[in-house]
């Protein structure tokens, strides 16, 4: 016989007996079953592994070397036949399919073998209990769980769990277990007989009647453990919420004044750095915006994006104060921020007088009276009509001034980049520069609450209590009276800056520019609503 045929020969032969062979495992299995005992947990596992491996030397499966796991009868065909696909061979084909039956008929068996052990072990249990002779705690507890269906093994670390907390009344395990579960009936049954509490049939009923089988200071114990570990859960879904909002600031771009554009951590640890060092939300129409504020020049800086949106709310849920290096520091993350700087003292046109410092952190009441410096921030963003420099990139009268000193749309993060020198020089350029913003409406909150006027009345008001100096800071403007050093306040309205700015080239007294301007301002119109601009940094 060639050599092809003897090896296909062979390869049919195995096939052709392997239903008689498995048969006979599968009644000497059967035979093995029948002599368990009905919680012989150690002889029904051996008995089921002597199966599975009886089975596997039936089908030829190579339990060790390099084709381990594989049909030593495909194996030995493949190297008969090698540079042929056996599995394409009709032979092969044929004695697969034949196979299939015999694995159906061994796994019915597996399943047949399971149930009838269960099946043995849930009259065990309940006969066990019927006898009524268990006295036990363990024993009870076992024969609850088998007639319940459940294969607990009598060395099983949640028998002595259980009895631990029945002895000890713990409510945490039992309200876990059998309270707010009602899918251990085994357990259940074991409480009821352990302690003669009937426990009801709702969750809401069980729980009452486990919190009064363990008593008034088990139940504290319990709340307070409760609350513990919701505290502990809250306080780790906040941390990893801000070190998520931190890392997604890698992809965030802000295009800075100064011509640099920086990732959202490297503008958050830039404005951090300068005392911006405080998130705030302020509401704005029907949502909430969200800044980085100086408290002690009352400076806004932030980004109109939700990456920066949702950082800013990550460090308020950490501190409800919003200090951005103690939010850090709690996460594990305060290396990420640099040192706080210390303010540079003032120069040039600024007073030396020490006061000088104090009276730039107060606002003006009304229009121009002391009063806390936070309502500054107040005035600059609750209102749209008055967004400061934050929301200025986005409202159409700010567009249009922004165009006009820019000569393009504003798209950088700081009002520094509103250059006066764009094409405007002398009163002249003063003069339409008054005319064109200065009947623009500006909200301003006092003593008296919240008002509107212009930015014409405010400019007015101010120089009438003698603010008549300003000192140009870059991204504000320090206007203030030298003579009074109540009167001062920092500016960082765009508008306002940019007129600050146009009359520091006319007269170093803001009075006097400003009247040297008056024959070109006639009527100031209001702020004209049309264009649209944005930009991903605000300040």
């Amino acid at each position: 016989m060639p050599s092809r045929d003897r090896a296909l020969a062979i390869y049919q032969e195995f096939y052709d007996t392997l239903p008689e062979r498995a048969e006979a495992v599968i009644q000497k299995t059967i035979e093995k079953a029948e002599k368990l005992g009905p919680a012989d947990f150690l002889g029904y596992e051996k008995m089921m592994r002597e199966y599975q491996k009886d089975i596997d030397e039936t089908f030829g499966i190579i339990r060790e070397g390099e084709y381990r796991g594989s049909s030593r009868p495909e194996v030995e065909l493949m190297q008969a036949l090698p540079g042929e696909s056996i599995y394409n061979i009709p032979e092969v084909k044929a004695r697969f399919a034949q196979s299939l039956q015999v694995q159906d008929r061994i796994g019915e068996t597996r399943r047949q073998l399971e149930t009838q052990f269960m099946d043995r072990l849930k009259e065990h249990g309940k006969a066990l209990l019927d006898a009524g002779w268990l006295q036990d705690p363990k024993g009870i507890y076992l024969a609850c769980l088998w007639k319940s269906g459940a294969a607990v093994r009598p060395d099983s670390e949640m028998v002595n769990k259980f009895l631990t907390a029945v002895k000890n009344k713990d409510l945490s395990v039992m309200v876990s277990w059998i309270g707010a579960n009602s899918q251990n009936p085994g357990s259940q049954e074991a409480f009821s007989r352990l302690t003669g509490v009937q426990l009801g049939k709702t969750q809401k009923e069980r729980v009452a009647q486990l919190a009064e089988w363990a008593g008034k200071e088990q139940v504290e114990e319990l709340k307070n453990r409760q609350e513990q570990k919701a505290k502990i859960r809250e306080e780790k879904r906040k941390v990893e919420g801000l070190a998520n909002a931190w890392e997604n600031l890698k992809d965030l771009r802000v295009n800075m004044s100064d011509g640099r554009i920086v990732n959202g951590q490297e503008y958050i640890a830039e404005k951090v750095g300068k005392g911006q060092d405080h998130v705030v939300a302020r509401r704005e129409g029907a949502v909430y915006q969200y800044y980085l504020l100086n408290r002690d020049t009352s400076d806004i800086s932030g980004v109109r994006k939700p990456t920066f949106t949702r950082y800013a709310k990550a460090v308020l849920a950490m501190d409800q104060q919003g200090d951005v290096r103690n939010a850090m520091h709690l996460a594990g993350l305060g290396d990420r921020l640099p040192e706080p700087q210390k303010a540079a003292p003032s120069v040039d046109t600024a007073p030396s007088d020490p006061g000088q410092q104090e009276a730039s952190k107060a606002d003006l009441d009304h229009l121009f009276g002391k009063e806390d410096p936070s309502q500054h921030f107040q005035q600059a963003v609750k209102q749209p009509e008055s967004r400061a420099p934050e929301a200025g990139q986005t409202q159409p009268q700010m567009t249009n001034f922004a165009k006009t000193l820019l000569g393009r749309d504003p798209s950088d993060d700081v009002p520094a980049n509103l250059d006066p020198q764009m094409g405007r020089k002398g009163p002249e350029a003063l003069g339409k520069l008054l005319k064109e913003v200065g009947g623009e409406t500006l909200m301003v909150s006092g003593k008296q609450g919240e008002r509107a006027t212009t930015i014409r009345e405010y400019l007015d008001g101010g120089i009438r209590r003698g603010m008549t100096a300003t000192q140009d800071r870059g991204d504000s403007v320090f206007w203030y009276n030298p003579d009074d050093t109540k009167y001062a306040k920092t500016i960082t309205d765009p508008r306002i800056i940019g007129v600050l700015r146009e009359a520091a080239r006319v007269h170093p007294n803001l009075g006097e520019a400003v009247r040297m301007a008056a024959p070109q301002i006639q009527n100031p119109g209001k702020g004209r609503g049309h264009g649209h601009g944005h930009g991903q940094g605000v300040e």
